[in-house]
């Protein structure tokens, strides 16, 4: 949920803050892949967060 509130805060996309997160981990020589951080991101691991069936995925796409 904070997640969301933040990327509407900021007005970027939920992709863009994973980016961030890879990005930051990498200026602090911490290798981390986009899959794990889009699951710090969507708190799941980002196919489950596909797989979501659309009543409640829209909740969380919203975002």
């Amino acid at each position: 949920m904070q997640n969301i509130d933040l990327t509407d805060l900021a007005s970027f996309s939920r992709s863009c803050l994973s980016r961030c997160y890879r990005e930051v981990a990498d200026t602090r020589g911490v290798a981390l892949p986009d899959p794990d951080a889009r699951e710090i991101d969507y708190g799941m691991p980002y196919k489950e967060w596909q797989a979501l069936p659309p009543e409640v995925g829209a909740y969380y796409r919203a975002g």
